[in-house]
């Protein structure tokens, strides 16, 4: 695998996006060797490092997650590049929290998705796209989702798209899924006790009051919908508009 990534140049430690995530690799593994040796060597050598270093990696699956991450980071013009460079050249305790924060997240990861996840979060952010925060807000996300759901979770985002409150009209299915949403803020939920927000019900001859609780997407969900399952999402966006035009939309009936 490392001759592999060598010949084919799949990853190059001097480009300017992923030198700060090399050197905060570099410094982490050479904390836990006693030789003191790795900056002697070439750099896609931190690999083998990698598998050795039993204080930080447990086995290869680290190995793995981390060339996910490189293979999927993407390609960038020479100017966006210079410009995300130039930003982090002038911090260098910023740029240090960048790649550990990186390094870190890949550690936690408990799949070999999540690393392409990151990918997208970090390219985001090399695009100035979002701001470091918000990365961080991205990075948290992923490490605690389940990936197996995110194309539940992108239909529940495709209905509450709107800026504004409003009922999501979402099965049982997707129902289970809602708690996980308000929890890690994705959605936002309206409260208010008015008469607006409220259905009413016959129950023989008296009415009573409903309540409706109302979502809305939060600039997280946004931020996930658009950088992170973009496609997953717009398949599921598609879907509903292609056989659910100027409908009652049941998800339930998507499957």
């Amino acid at each position: 695998m490392e001759n592999e990534l060598i010949n084919n140049q799949l990853i190059n430690p001097e480009d300017e996006i992923n030198s700060i995530i090399f050197d905060a690799l570099e410094a982490i593994l050479d904390s836990t060797m006693e030789d003191g040796m790795l900056k002697e060597m070439p750099i896609i050598g931190i690999a083998t490092k990698i598998l050795n270093a039993g204080k930080l990696v447990r086995d290869r699956i680290f190995y793995n997650k981390v060339v996910k991450f490189f293979k999927n980071i993407g390609h960038y013009s020479d100017k966006e590049k210079a410009d995300f460079f130039e930003r982090h050249n002038k911090d260098e305790s910023a740029r240090q929290r960048l790649g550990e924060q990186i390094v870190i997240y890949l550690d936690k990861f408990d799949n070999l998705e999540k690393p392409v996840l990151l990918a997208k979060a970090y390219g985001a952010y090399i695009q100035g796209k979002i701001s470091f925060p918000e990365f961080l807000d991205l990075g948290n996300l992923i490490s605690i989702i389940k990936t197996h759901y995110l194309s539940e979770i992108a239909v529940i985002l495709v209905f509450a798209t709107d800026l504004d409150y409003k009922s999501l009209p979402i099965g049982d299915t997707f129902k289970r899924f809602l708690p996980f949403c308000e929890q890690e803020w994705l959605l936002e939920r309206n409260d208010e006790i008015n008469e607006d927000n409220y259905g009413h019900r016959m129950i023989t001859d008296k009415a009573i009051l409903i309540p409706i609780v109302k979502y809305k997407s939060t600039k997280l969900a946004r931020n996930f919908s658009s950088y992170i399952i973009n496609d997953i999402y717009e398949v599921e966006r598609q879907r509903i508009n292609e056989h659910y035009k100027n409908v009652y939309i049941n998800p339930n009936n998507l499957r």
